[in-house]
């Protein structure tokens, strides 16, 4: 996980960063750590993670590599410290913590840990921590006192997102709010009094006692706090250890399970005693080991509740499901490296916040993919993998079983994007035993791609991404194209037949739309996924099991797509399909091919192209609203052969745009339209 976390560093341009890690690599790491190799057995991972990133970090960042005993006068020359699933046991991560919660300033500490499929991040920034918010969740209310000032939203965290003195700001999700007697609470803020956990504000309205308001009158109401400053009291990691502050993981927000995150916290830390005790962590599936922890959970559990009545700072645990532990403790000695890639992602993003921009983890989140387990696993004992050591199957293979390692090496899994979280995902694959991948990208690799796009090196400027995939990952194929209607020919049914599952990276609505109908066709199982800054998305979509991605389009789009248009369901199908821009089509220009800067020339083009057809591209949505108000209450004018002919000259003229001259010639047609109807 180290080698991930130092990556991810590197491309937010730091001043120095510096890798401590004493181990040796060994032939159990090479399967689930894709920077190390065979010649690298017997080397110190720092020296081998140093050598690997070196081409990689910008000239503005310091790239170091620490040897020897880690100690707190040598933490006195960093700013903040990251403690990964490394060699250092729980006791000296406390002491080397609470030195630098000590100081002042104090160093910020982040402790990310990857299990098996437990994951966890801990923060501390010192106390006081002064933060700005880079952002707002927005809360559900259910129940709201205007009279009284209380309200209650239906999420059980607002008491973590939010204190006394912030302002909020209430809003209705429709225009209902925008009538003449909400005005005094629709997109007006308000200060919290009291904040009274996990749900519930006291809010100063400013109204009057005899004031009523009956939320169940209105549309659904929201709430959110106002971007500002917000002072934050951190506790040290020893205090976290007997009373933990958590976070509810948003993949249990839903769940009944309220006090899995406790339990997960008792369970680590009976890892770590397990640990303490003999000097390494349980063996994979070995039920002696797990049930040794079982015990020193149980131990854990009572020691904090016998704590916790001699004083108010000890968190009192309820037992532990002893079948919980077990599948946490059988798994602990293993890796999954999708959980790692997020467990080192969130540990970045948080010590980024270390400089006061953006509002940290208050303090400790847990997040446990057990549910990922098949109910009829065979466990396997050993680790197994290949002679070159190149198929990461040993961990898949303590995990889920060989069941699953046969169905991985036989999967036929596409992505489409190679970019920053395509690389990712190709990289996750290949470590788990995907054999038989297809990476799709008509992109070239730039030079700035190298700091955020984990799969590229500086041999790979220039070239297309799949190809330079396929490079790296010699046992997937490429297709140096984009996915388009009009590739036709890299794309056809023996493309989509065998393949199992697709996964697009790209965040293009007509690259969506025809993966949609696509998927839909051949019914094969899909899932998008991108990002943009801090925030991410991700959806699963299953053939005849979830609703299709035209379907969400719908209903998240305002009319004439949203279901309350007066628009058919098909109608509005067309609508949304033709407010989606057609595939981009080269220009003609006179460029050298053979130019190394041939292809930068040819994006810049592209760009402009897409900037001057999305301005144009905008007449077929006035057209719409056009359409839909003609239209109206009755029905009658979809059946006006007069109107018809408009509509469908409208949508052919703007598919056909081809050319510049085309795109002008639309704007002229438009114009004339307008013209005639003013």
């Amino acid at each position: 996980m180290a080698n991930l976390s130092v990556r991810t560093l590197l491309s937010h341009s730091l001043k120095s960063i510096t890798i401590h890690d004493d181990d040796c690599v060994r032939d159990d790491d090479i399967a689930s750590h894709p920077a190390y190799m065979r010649v690298d057995v017997g080397k110190k991972k720092a020296t081998v993670i140093k050598e690997r990133l070196a081409g990689t970090s910008p000239p503005s960042t310091v790239l170091l590599s620490l040897s020897g005993t880690l100690t707190s006068d040598l933490l006195l020359n960093y700013h903040a410290v990251v403690f990964s699933s490394g060699p250092l046991s729980r006791e000296e991560i406390i002491g080397l913590s609470e030195f630098c919660h000590a100081q002042s300033p104090p160093i910020g500490v982040v402790v990310a840990e990857s299990r098996g499929l437990l994951g966890s991040v801990f923060v501390d920034f010192g106390s006081p921590h002064t933060a700005t918010e880079d952002e707002s969740f927005e809360f559900t209310v259910v129940q709201m006192n205007v009279a009284g000032g209380s309200v209650v939203v239906q999420e059980q965290c607002i008491h973590l997102l939010v204190q006394q003195g912030d302002l909020v700001e209430f809003a209705f999700c429709h225009a209902g709010g925008d009538s003449a007697d909400l005005t005094w609470l629709h997109r007006r803020q308000f200060p919290v009094v009291q904040v009274a956990p996990p749900s519930g504000l006291v809010v100063n309205f400013g109204v009057s006692p005899l004031f009523v308001f009956d939320l169940t009158q209105h549309t659904r109401l929201k709430l959110k706090k106002i971007r500002g400053t917000r002072t934050i009291q951190h506790k040290s990691y020893r205090e976290n250890i007997v009373a933990p502050q958590l976070v509810a993981c948003p993949y249990y927000i839903s769940s009944k399970d309220n006090e899995r995150n406790i339990h997960l916290h008792s369970i680590l830390h009976g890892l770590y005693s397990y640990r303490q005790r003999h000097g390494f962590f349980p063996q994979v599936n070995n039920a002696h080991h797990a049930q040794e922890v079982v015990n020193l959970t149980k131990d854990f559990v009572a020691n904090t509740a016998a704590a916790a009545a001699f004083g108010r700072t000890v968190v009192s645990v309820q037992v532990v499901p002893d079948a919980l532990t077990l599948e946490v403790a059988r798994t602990a000695s293993a890796e999954f490296a999708p959980l790692s890639a997020l467990v080192a992602g969130m540990a970045c993003r948080e010590l980024l916040k270390f400089c006061g921009f953006g509002c940290p983890v208050s303090q400790l989140v847990y997040w446990d993919l057990l549910d990922l387990l098949p109910k009829d696993i065979k466990k396997e004992r050993q680790f197994q993998h290949d002679a070159a050591g190149s198929v990461g199957e040993a961990h898949v293979l303590a995990l889920f079983g060989r069941a699953a390692v046969e169905r991985l090496r036989d999967a036929r899994v596409v992505v489409i994007g190679c970019g920053s979280v395509g690389c990712q995902v190709v990289q996750n694959f290949t470590q788990m035993g995907v054999a038989k991948g297809v990476v799709v990208d008509g992109a070239r690799v730039k030079r700035q791609d190298l700091a955020t796009q984990s799969a590229y090196c500086e041999a790979d400027v220039g070239l297309n991404k799949a190809h330079a995939v396929q490079t790296h990952y010699p046992t997937w194929t490429s297709v140096p194209v984009h996915l388009q209607q009009s590739h036709h020919v890299h794309f056809n049914h023996s493309f989509w037949q065998p393949t199992d599952v697709v996964v697009s990276t790209v965040d293009s609505d007509h690259t969506t739309l025809h993966l949609d109908d696509e998927c839909f066709t051949y019914e094969k199982p899909w899932v998008l996924g991108h990002s943009h800054g801090h925030h991410t998305f991700t959806q699963t979509f299953v053939p005849h099991i979830t609703e299709r991605w035209v379907e969400t389009k719908l209903l998240n789009t305002s009319s004439p797509s949203s279901s309350s248009s007066p628009l058919f369901l098909l109608d509005r199908v067309t609508a949304l399909r033709a407010s989606i821009s057609p595939p981009l089509k080269s220009l003609p220009h006179g460029v050298d091919q053979t130019d190394s800067s041939a292809f930068e020339i040819h994006h810049m083009v592209q760009w402009a192209r897409t900037v001057f057809d999305d301005a144009f591209h905008q007449s077929l949505v006035c057209l719409r609203a056009t359409w839909t108000d003609r239209i109206g209450s009755s029905r009658g004018k979809r059946r006006d052969p007069a109107f018809i002919r408009m509509a469908s000259e409208a949508y052919s003229r703007c598919q056909a745009l081809t050319s510049v001259a085309a795109c002008v010639d639309m704007a002229r047609w438009f114009l004339e339209v307008l013209a005639l109807k003013m």
